[in-house]
C-alpha cells in the first residue's frame, strides 16, 4: 500500500496499528482491493464557541465603560470637562486656588506626592505628611492666591502659583479647587 500523505509504499509488515512508518500517518486498509490503502484523516479541532460566561463579563465592561464614559462627560483639549457655566479653570487660564471649610490648599509637587500623601493620611502616618512638606513635595497657599494652570489631567490641574510667597513654583492640585476668578 501506499501512504497518500508521503507517498512512501507502504508494505503492510512495515505498518505498525496501521500507522506509516516515515511519516507517523495513519493508514488503514481500503475495503475493495487488498494492497491499497486509504488515509484517515485526523478530525479537525473544533473552534470554541465562547462560554456564555465570557460574554457576560464582556458585556459587563462594555457597559462599565459606557457608564464611565457618560460620568466622565466630553472632554476638551487638556481634560477639562466641558459644561455649561463652569468655573473650572483650563490650560492658560489665571485661577484662584481654594479649598472650601480650610484655610489653604495643598500643592502637590508631583503626581507621586500626591499619591505618597493620600496613602499617608489613609494610615493615619503623621511623620509621613510631615516629611512630605519638609522636602517641598507638599505645600500649602493661601486660600485666594492666584495661579495659572499650564497643564491638566482628567482629575487634576498643573499650576504655577503667581500671588504667594511660592510665586513661580508649580504643582498640581485637584481641578475642583482651581477656579476662574
Amino acid at each position: 500500500m501506499q501512504c497518500k500523505e508521503c507517498g512512501m509504499e507502504v508494505s503492510q509488515d512495515q505498518t505498525k496499528d496501521g500507522v506509516c512508518a516515515p511519516c507517523s500517518q495513519k493508514v488503514e486498509p481500503s475495503s475493495g482491493r487488498e494492497g491499497t490503502s486509504k488515509l484517515v484523516e485526523k478530525s479537525k479541532p473544533k473552534t470554541k464557541t465562547p462560554p456564555k460566561q465570557t460574554l457576560v463579563i464582556l458585556v459587563g465592561i462594555t457597559v462599565f465603560c459606557l457608564i464611565i464614559g457618560a460620568m466622565v462627560g466630553p472632554q476638551q483639549a487638556g481634560g477639562t470637562r466641558l459644561r455649561s457655566g463652569d468655573s473650572m479653570a483650563k490650560i492658560g487660564d489665571v485661577c484662584i486656588l481654594s479649598t472650601s471649610g480650610m484655610n489653604s490648599t495643598f500643592v502637590f509637587a508631583t503626581h507621586a506626592a500626591r499619591d505618597d500623601f493620600d496613602k499617608a493620611v489613609i494610615a493615619h502616618d503623621k511623620y509621613g505628611m510631615e516629611d512630605l512638606f519638609l522636602s517641598g513635595a507638599v505645600f500649602s497657599v493661601a486660600n485666594g492666591t492666584r495661579a495659572r494652570v499650564i497643564d491638566a489631567s482628567v482629575w487634576y490641574s498643573k499650576v504655577r502659583i503667581e500671588g504667594d510667597t511660592y510665586t513661580g513654583r508649580t504643582g498640581w492640585v485637584s481641578k475642583e479647587l482651581a477656579r476662574r476668578p
